[in-house]
């Protein structure tokens, strides 16, 4: 993609492996105040509660990035990520690091991200998502496209800097 829409990607990390895609919602900076693992597990029951098509509880609450499973802390570290993960999406479950989570808020947005994101784009588009997601690409008019979409939304301003590229 173009310069302008290196942010767009900026907390969204993939990486395609035998074992699957590792997805990661990142963040450099660790909030000053973390939330309760009783409180995140609430919040992630409120969220998903009214989801349909769930066989299991697919979110789960892991104190720091040392907890995560090791194949994922493999992934982040061949990333240059480790101890940046907020949240991850890997073999059909969402992992939500703790230590990486403000408030109810940002359990929510991560819960929702991770798994109605990835998992909910996984189950509608199946084996072709990678195709699915290069003709949305095209259909939207590539980079010029999603510059206006973006600019449509009011989120520009949150996906690139002010100056970059044109606007």
């Amino acid at each position: 993609m173009n310069k302008p829409f290196d942010h767009l990607f900026d907390t969204i990390e993939t990486k395609e492996t035998d074992s699957g895609a590792a997805l990661f919602s990142r963040d450099k900076a660790r909030p000053a105040s973390s939330i309760t693992k009783h409180d995140a597990d609430e919040v992630i029951e409120r969220v998903i509660r009214g989801w349909s098509g769930l066989d299991r509880r697919p979110a789960f609450v892991v104190d720091t990035f040392d907890a995560l499973p090791d194949e994922i802390k493999g992934h982040a570290d061949d990333q240059g990520a480790e101890n940046e993960i907020k949240g991850v999406f890997h073999k059909g479950k969402t992992y939500l690091v703790l230590d990486m989570l403000e408030d109810s808020a940002d359990v929510e947005r991560t819960t929702f991200h991770e798994t109605y994101g990835h998992y909910g784009i996984r189950k509608l588009f199946g084996k072709d998502l990678y195709a699915r997601l290069g003709e949305m690409y095209v259909a939207l008019g590539g980079d010029r496209g999603i510059r206006l979409l973006l600019k449509s939304t009011a989120l520009i301003s949150r996906f690139i800097p002010a100056g970059v590229g044109n606007r």
